[in-house]
C-alpha cells in the first residue's frame, strides 16, 4: 500500500472534556473566544518572532489562500 490509512489515536473524553468549562462560562466557542484566544498567544509565543504575527485558521486550504492573497497571488 503506497500511503496507509493512519488512525488517529483519540485520547478518552474525560482527558479533554475540561476545556469545555471555560468557553461555556463565556459563552463563546469560536472567534476571539477564550480558547482561541489562548491557542493564538500559545502559537505565537511558541513559533513566532517579535515583529512577525499570525492568525488562526479553520483549515490548511483556508491558510494557504490567505497567503496567496497576501502576496497577491
Amino acid at each position: 500500500m503506497l500511503f496507509p490509512f493512519l488512525r488517529p489515536s483519540l485520547p478518552a473524553p474525560e482527558k479533554w472534556v475540561y476545556f469545555l468549562d471555560l468557553p461555556y462560562e463565556h459563552r463563546y466557542f469560536s472567534n476571539f473566544g477564550p480558547l482561541a484566544t489562548r491557542l493564538a498567544d500559545q502559537m505565537r509565543q511558541a513559533y513566532l518572532i517579535d515583529g512577525y504575527d499570525g492568525a488562526l485558521c479553520s483549515s490548511n486550504t483556508a491558510g494557504v489562500v490567505a497567503v496567496l492573497q497576501a502576496l497577491d497571488v
